[in-house]
């Protein structure tokens, strides 16, 4: 079984290994009789400042993908494991990244890239005495523009009616991260005082060539940009109150206003405004509190893992978070 999951600071001269393994087999008609440049290479990856993740099978290191916010920087498969699908695998684990160089002579490694959606840009360079060549994926590139080009107009219009918009939900893990981590078909917000704002609201999002519905709870859903987003009603006096339902008695969340990121958040360039992991970890141990029959997919179960590490890596006692919250009228225990 193959795993893929976040490298370690003592693998980094695995990861080199890897890379050396591979790179030499993969290049030798590209640099014939050319040493390989081993300790570059080691120091490479040992300063790298992005993300390596590394595919793992049966507890042995068989490929890994580099990666930043902006461009993926390299991705290596043993030999003796491709064609297994562990290449698509970590291709798919860089996210939302867009853009990547390639040797142009390195046939094998542009129709990998090409099979999954990927192609040259025209943009060229020269490294290492060989010509390099820019591909870009359209899909992920517009769908990166679609995103942020929506989040930038919610915090306009949030700013220009005096309010903030908190982003939960699905996007957040990847505006922890920096980067685009998949694909979203819609944005989740928690608006402060969405209630008196609503007509400011409507107004600017019709200038802005947007239109403006109404879902059964009475949150206003946004279309327009390409991407849906839903506004949630949230008040905040002391503690946060969120309004999910106004027709239940169990209609209302309340949690502490301290789970609302006061500090925006920067997603690439784009200044955006999120609620923190621990309100993200309630919603996710327990989705009943907003819908009773939600039935969680195996992205939330991927995503409750991941905010419970963040959690632990902050000294967060997860279980004491259910106790800050109130449905209702009713604490929540656990």
């Amino acid at each position: 079984m193959m795993n893929i999951r976040p490298t370690h600071t003592h693998e980094i001269p695995q990861i080199a290994a890897i890379h050396e393994q591979t790179a030499t087999v993969a290049y030798a008609h590209i640099f014939p009789n050319q040493p390989f440049p081993h300790a570059e290479t080691l120091a490479r990856w040992q300063r790298f400042p992005g993300q390596i993740l590394v595919a793992e099978v049966e507890n042995v290191l068989v490929g890994f993908v580099a990666f930043d916010a902006e461009e993926l920087h390299a991705l290596y498969v043993l030999p003796e494991y491709q064609g297994q699908g562990i290449g698509r695998r970590l291709l798919a684990a860089a996210g939302a990244v867009s853009a990547l160089w390639v040797l142009k002579e390195n046939h094998a490694a542009r129709c990998f890239y090409a099979a999954h959606g990927w192609a040259p840009d025209g943009t060229e360079r020269v490294a290492f005495g060989v010509v390099e060549m820019r591909y870009q994926h359209p899909a992920i590139h517009e769908h990166c523009q679609m995103i942020l080009q929506s989040v930038a107009l919610v915090e306009q219009i949030s700013a220009l009616v005096g309010t903030t918009s908190y982003i939960w939900g699905g996007l957040t893990l990847d505006v922890y991260a920096g980067r685009l981590l998949r694909k979203h078909d819609d944005i989740d917000y928690l608006t402060v005082n969405l209630c008196e704002l609503r007509e400011a609201f409507t107004q600017q999002f019709a200038t802005a060539g947007c239109t403006v519905s109404t879902v059964a709870n009475g949150d206003p859903v946004v279309r327009g940009t390409g991407i849906k987003l839903h506004l949630g009603q949230l008040m905040v006096d002391g503690r946060a109150r969120w309004v999910h339902n106004p027709n239940a008695p169990d209609g209302v969340l309340e949690f502490p206003a301290t789970w609302l990121a006061l500090e925006a958040s920067t997603l690439y360039n784009q200044t955006v405004h999120v609620v923190k992991p621990e309100l993200e970890y309630v919603l996710k141990c327990r989705p009943d509190l907003l819908n009773p029959q939600w039935t969680p997919r195996p992205k939330d179960v991927t995503a409750k893992a991941a905010l419970e590490k963040m959690l632990y890596a902050e000294k967060v006692e997860v279980q004491d978070l259910f106790t800050q919250v109130c449905v209702g009228e009713h604490k929540l225990l656990a």
